[in-house]
């Protein structure tokens, strides 16, 4: 179901979100960049639909809502232990097409590689996802030969017109019919998308993981300093340690985190 809304309308809709939900999209933070006096667009949580930044990609990954860089599993004393307490709301997040594709390989780890992951799956079980149409292909994207320029599988998706609108079109049918009370003007709603990248990629054909073997991973090797930023930054990335943190000399009372 479509809608032409206006700023005022999405946040009206916001406001009915943030009962239940945080809401996460790509935001500005001033003065966050990697150099001096420079910006950075990542994802963190937004009030207002004049936040998102639907002009440029996020300098970094969405995958921290789900998988938080530091995350407590539970608490332990020397006789019982105690779950870290499940988040007392969900989260609606603000994903291109790529992204999505990105949550599916997350879930395929998490999830469908043997059990499913506990602590991730609470926290996924939670979420909405609102798609972010892309009206033209951003530098270095490459989205189109990999077939994740499209995607359907979304609760609602928007897309920022010219004159500070918006289209959606809304699968929820909560939001749905919010949106209908508010006497929205309702039209067929195709989210855009991307139909050619100016950078073409092609996989080679049966490639194995002997190709971690390969010489080219050198000039990566010479150049790592072990700051985990590749981790941080890669979105498919499923790496992690445990951790424990003791609260007592004796090391029987503390918390275990992953990280």
């Amino acid at each position: 179901m479509g809608f032409h809304v206006t700023d005022i309308q999405l946040n009206a809709l916001f406001q009915t979100w943030q009962t239940n939900y945080h809401i996460y999209a790509p935001r500005k933070f001033s003065g966050g960049g990697r150099f001096s006096d420079t910006d950075c667009v990542r994802y963190g949580e937004i009030k207002h639909a004049d936040e998102i930044v639907f002009d440029k990609k996020s300098d970094y990954s969405f995958k921290e809502i789900l998988t938080p860089v530091s995350q407590t599993l539970f608490f332990f004393t020397e006789g019982e232990t105690k779950e870290a307490d499940v988040p007392k709301k969900g989260a609606v997040i603000f994903l291109r097409s790529c992204d999505l594709h990105v949550l599916k390989r997350l879930d395929d780890m998490y999830l469908h590689n043997g059990p499913a992951d506990y602590y991730y799956q609470r926290l996924r079980e939670s979420i909405k996802i609102v798609l972010m149409g892309c009206a033209h292909s951003f530098e270095n994207c490459f989205c189109v030969s990999m077939g994740t320029n499209v995607s359907t599988n979304y609760d609602m998706s928007i897309d920022f017109q010219p004159d500070g609108t918006y289209l959606v079109d809304c699968k929820d049918e909560t939001w749905a019919k919010q949106l209908e009370a508010t006497e929205v003007p309702r039209l067929e709603v195709i989210p855009s998308h991307v139909k050619e990248n100016n950078v073409t990629v092609q996989i080679p054909e049966h490639l194995t993981a002997e190709v971690s073997k390969s010489t080219m991973w050198k000039e990566y090797d010479s150049r790592c300093i072990n700051c985990g930023r590749c981790n941080f930054v890669c979105p498919t990335c499923t790496c992690f340690t445990m951790q424990d943190l003791f609260y007592s000399e004796n090391g029987k009372v503390g918390e275990r985190r992953r990280i």
